[in-house]
């Protein structure tokens, strides 16, 4: 009885929506961020709405930040830093037309100058 609790409980995790949220979503992301590195200077991984800083931290080596409106005019946000933006979790302040590098599955990469950019456009 006890084994066929679990045994649903850990198919609704292993093939369901906290399949979907911890484990392939941010395979898509972890596949971006391998095929993407960072910027030659970034000090940081920034991101945007993603909160597996683990993933971030793994691909690039750095430590994980989150982007802010403050942090688009603030010096240590460079032109040519990398962000990981998850699509799903846009905040109210990011700009409507932001180019990207590069998208896949819910998340797309920008450059500090291209968020910058679109920022001041806005």
């Amino acid at each position: 009885m006890a084994g066929g609790g679990i045994a649903r409980t850990f198919g609704a995790q292993a093939w369901g929506a906290d399949a979907e949220r911890y484990l392939f979503a941010p395979a898509d992301a972890g596949a971006l961020l391998r095929d993407h590195p960072p910027g030659a200077a970034q000090t940081r991984a920034w991101s945007i709405g993603f909160t597996s800083w683990r993933v971030l931290a793994y691909y690039w080596d750095l430590p994980p930040a989150g982007v802010t409106s403050a942090t688009v005019s603030d010096d240590e946000l460079h032109d040519a830093d990398v962000i990981l933006v998850d699509l799903r979790r846009l905040p109210d302040w990011y700009p409507a037309a932001v180019p990207t590098i590069a998208e896949r599955g819910a998340y797309a990469l920008v450059t500090g100058a291209s968020l910058r950019a679109a920022d001041a456009a806005s």
